[in-house]
């Protein structure tokens, strides 16, 4: 995943540009992304530029497009935009949580032994 930093995509002034931003990272020539999504490239070029608001980008090729391209530039100016961080973020805090999960679980396993030991403390207590 190739993350980009907030203030490059606090530079992008909307959805087409991030899409436009997406294609021009991943360094690929327009036609070879425009025949991989099964569009013609006069129409994706139209999709992308800034001044033709009579074509609109499929959402549903969307993901492909990302995919082709080898980037999240427009989920990443998505989630800037609607406030909820960078993807860094989102990944850091997966992180958190896996890190956290793996610790509950071997507090659980140590938990489990020592009850086991004051069990077993209790029943030769009792037997005495």
């Amino acid at each position: 995943m190739t993350l980009v930093s907030e203030s490059i995509l606090n530079e992008i002034p909307d959805f087409r540009a991030a899409l436009r931003a997406c294609q021009m990272m991943s360094g690929k020539q327009l036609k070879e992304v425009a025949f991989h999504l099964d569009v013609e490239a006069s129409h994706l070029s139209k999709m992308l530029s800034a001044g033709d608001d009579s074509r609109h980008f499929p959402t549903e090729k969307l993901i492909l497009f990302m995919e082709i391209c080898g980037n999240e530039i427009p989920l990443q100016w998505l989630l800037l935009k609607m406030g909820y961080g960078s993807l860094r973020e989102i990944s850091d805090l997966r992180a958190e949580i896996n890190r956290l999960k793996q610790d509950l679980a071997e507090a659980k396993t140590d938990n489990r032994l020592v009850l086991n030991v004051f069990k077993n403390f209790a029943a030769g207590v009792s037997d005495d």
